[in-house]
C-alpha cells in the first residue's frame, strides 16, 4: 500500500506540470520475424538470459526455504546478487564501450558459471556464499542490458523501440520456462540442482556466443553505440539530447 501511494504521489509533479511534453516521433514497427533474422544473437541470448534470472528470482527464495535458510538468510541470500548487479553494472557498461560486446557477454556468463558452480560446495549462509552470489549477481543481470546495447548496434535507432518490445516479451518468455525447468530438476535430482541450472543456463549463452563470434563478424568497437549514464531525476526529453552521434551501419 505504502508503495503504491508512493507511485501515486510521483505523478502529481507531471500532472501539475505546464510544460508540453517534449517532441517525440511515432517509432518505425519491427516485426519479430525481421527482429529475429537482422540480430539472431540479441533474440536468442535474451531467451537464455531471462531463464537464468527467472530461475534466480522465481526459484531462488524456494530453494532456501527448501534448505532450511532462516528468513533472515534468505534475504540475504536473494540481496546479495542484486547488489552485485547494481555496482557491476557501471564497471561492465564503461567495458562494452571498449570491447566487443559479445566477447564481454562469454566472460560474463563464464564468470556466472564458475560463481554457480563454487556454490555447490560452500556453505550458502557463509561469507563465502554471500560473495559468491554477489558474483553471480553482478555477472549475469548486466547481461540483459548488454544484449539490448548489442541488438541496438545492429538496427535503425527508429526501430529500436518497437525491437526493445519484442526482447522485453522474449526475456519474459525466458524467465517462466526458467522456474518451471527449475522445478522439474528439483523433482527429478532433488534441490541441490539450482545452481546447476544456472550454471547450465550460462552454459547455453556462453556456447551460443561463442558459436556466433565464430560465424559471424563482429562490429567493429568505434561504431558501437556508446554507453550513456542517465539521471534517474531525468525527463524523457534527454533521450533525445544524449542520443549518440555515431556512424551508424551502412
Amino acid at each position: 500500500m505504502v508503495a503504491s501511494i508512493l507511485v501515486s504521489l510521483s505523478l502529481l509533479p507531471t500532472a501539475l506540470s505546464t510544460t508540453s511534453a517534449p517532441p517525440i516521433s511515432t517509432p518505425e514497427r519491427m516485426p519479430f520475424r525481421e527482429l529475429t533474422k537482422e540480430v539472431p544473437t540479441g533474440v536468442t541470448t535474451m531467451l537464455f538470459v531471462g531463464m537464468a534470472a527467472g530461475t534466480l528470482l522465481g526459484m531462488g527464495a524456494v530453494f532456501g526455504a527448501r534448505v532450511a535458510m532462516e528468513p533472515s538468510e534468505i534475504a540475504v541470500f536473494m540481496g546479495a546478487p542484486i547488489a552485485g548487479a547494481v555496482l557491476f553494472q557501471w564497471p561492465v557498461g564503461a567495458a562494452s564501450d571498449r570491447f566487443p560486446r559479445r566477447g564481454l557477454m562469454v566472460v560474463l556468463a563464464l564468470s556466472a558459471i564458475a560463481a554457480a558452480l563454487a556454490m555447490t560446495a560452500v556453505d550458502k549462509t557463509s561469507l563465502a556464499g554471500t560473495g559468491l552470489m554477489f558474483i553471480l549477481g553482478g555477472a549475469m543481470f548486466p547481461l540483459y542490458s548488454l544484449t539490448i546495447a548489442y541488438t541496438a548496434d545492429w538496427i535503425p535507432p527508429s526501430k529500436m523501440a518497437s525491437a526493445s518490445s519484442s526482447l522485453v516479451m522474449v526475456n519474459g518468455a525466458g524467465a517462466v520456462l526458467g522456474p518451471l525447468i527449475t522445478a522439474l530438476a528439483f523433482v527429478a535430482f532433488g534441490t541441490g540442482a539450482f545452481f546447476p541450472v544456472l550454471a547450465v543456463s550460462h552454459a547455453l549463452i556462453a556456447v551460443y556466443l561463442g558459436y556466433r563470434i565464430m560465424v559471424r563478424d563482429a562490429l567493429p568497437v568505434h561504431r558501437q553505440r556508446p554507453w550513456v549514464p542517465i539521471s534517474s531525476r531525468a525527463t524523457a526529453a534527454i533521450t533525445v539530447l544524449a542520443r549518440p552521434r555515431r556512424a551508424r551501419r551502412d
